[in-house]
């Protein structure tokens, strides 16, 4: 009985051509691929287009990735890259500076004043006016929202007044008298503006007030509002839903930060 014999067609030998020449082929079919492929022009061909191909395309990564090539190609641009990189930070120096010029004049113009005096010339540092409101209203937002607590918790304004006393180096003056509806709460020591302040906390059933006390040597008061009361001419600012009164005692700056409406707060300071 005769063995049947496989046909093969062009069609699968051009499907096969690529792992024939990579030699993964392996078998009885795979001479029968080989052989037909050596005897098939068409399929010869194809073969050999392959084969080129693969030659060529190996020449040019060759030639592509030959490493002193590829490495000088690399320092070139590394050499490119650091030359930008450095006139961007001298660029960025360059602005830095005059960024920095800039801002000691501005600083220098708002921050120093120039004072004659009975000894002759010389300069005196006055820190800015906004800081005293800006400082003094942070700390007392920061407090009511509980981020501080008071060091002392006593109704007695001249039980706090002596404690606080004890602390810093000058003299309270705040009177025996609390504002109704107020009710003392307590003290505490602050520090800020390059100094330790007296804080005095005042609380009634729906607002709450805090005086600060301070040396108020080096200091500006507000250039805001000015109110007359009594011998004291206070600064008013409303800032962050609260209002800020300001005023000066001999040596000392008093603040009251509070979240009443302006007019009642006037009349707590003149009770004080």
């Amino acid at each position: 009985m005769e063995e049947d014999v496989k046909i093969v067609e062009c069609k699968d030998v051009r499907d096969a051509i690529p792992e024939i020449l990579d030699g993964e082929l392996d078998g009885a079919g795979a001479a029968d691929l080989v052989a037909h492929m050596n005897d098939c022009p068409d399929c010869s061909a194809i073969a050999s287009r392959e084969l080129a191909f693969r030659r060529n395309l190996k020449e040019e990564l060759r030639e592509e990735y030959d490493a002193p090539a590829l490495l000088k190609r690399i320092g070139n641009a590394l050499d490119l890259q650091d030359e930008a990189r450095n006139r961007m930070i001298e660029l960025e120096n360059d602005e830095a500076q005059i960024r920095r010029r800039n801002f000691l004049k501005i600083g220098l113009a708002a921050s120093v004043t120039l004072v004659v005096g009975a000894g002759g010339l010389f300069w005196t540092s006055v820190r800015r006016r906004p800081e005293l409101v800006a400082e003094t209203i942070n700390d007392y937002l920061t407090f009511r929202a509980g981020g501080q607590n008071l060091d002392v918790v006593q109704k007695s304004p001249k039980f706090v007044e002596t404690w606080l006393e004890q602390r810093v180096d000058f003299d309270i003056s705040i009177g025996a008298l609390v504002p109704d509806p107020f009710q003392l709460a307590g003290g505490r020591l602050c520090s800020f503006l390059g100094r330790r302040l007296a804080f005095l906390h005042y609380k009634s059933a729906e607002h709450s007030a805090a005086l600060y006390a301070m040396r108020g040597n080096d200091l500006e008061l507000p250039d805001a509002k000015a109110k007359q009361l009594a011998r004291r001419q206070v600064f008013v600012t409303v800032s962050r839903g609260v209002v800020n009164l300001a005023w000066r005692d001999r040596n000392l700056i008093y603040v009251l930060v509070s979240d009443l409406p302006e007019t009642q707060a006037l009349e707590f300071v003149a009770q004080i």
